[in-house]
């Protein structure tokens, strides 16, 4: 033990026995700021466990894997392309819309945001047309496109990353129906 929780331990002590409760409390928090922090040594709550007899499953960090850094890194960049192909995909249903509108409307979205957050008591007006904003977003045909289709991309891909996940655990998959 260091010098100092020596003292400090010494203090609290003291203060019990004069039955100074807060000069104890104050002695005995500050003898636990001294006690030494112990490292844990690698491995030891998978020894901890075998010893009691519990069941100790091996497993990996599934994402530590360099495929699944390469899979993450290509899904980001497939997705990164679908927002871009977006204005093509539109103009072949006959509608009209720019990477340029798309990039605007997010940044008008974060540069509303941050007026919402720096507005402080005057939150209140823009917390109010939100409704009337989302509904009128929600009914417009390219809104509901690009939820459509971006809602079949995830499912596809969260289907994808589930069976890679699971294949070789002896853990099945089961649609419910």
């Amino acid at each position: 033990m260091t010098q100092e929780l020596n003292q400090e331990l010494a203090r609290w002590l003291k203060s019990e026995a004069e039955r100074d409760l807060q000069e104890a409390d104050l002695a005995f928090r500050s003898a636990f700021l001294h006690l030494p922090v112990p490292a844990v040594p690698a491995g030891f709550s998978r020894r901890v466990l075998s010893e009691v007899g519990l069941p100790v499953r091996s497993r990996r960090d599934l994402f530590s894997q360099p495929a699944w850094k390469w899979a993450f890194a290509a899904l980001f960049a497939g997705v990164g392309i679908l927002v871009g192909l977006l204005p093509v995909a539109a103009s072949g249903l006959g509608l009209t819309i720019r990477t340029g509108q798309v990039i605007n409307l997010f940044q008008a979205g974060l540069s509303a945001f941050v007026q919402v957050l720096a507005g402080g008591a005057g939150w209140l007006k823009e917390w109010l047309a939100l409704p009337g904003m989302t509904i009128d977003a929600a009914s417009s045909p390219v809104f509901l496109a690009i939820f459509f289709v971006l809602t079949l991309v995830s499912l596809v891909v969260l289907r994808w990353v589930t069976d890679l996940t699971l294949r070789g655990t002896g853990v099945a998959y089961v649609d419910a129906t």
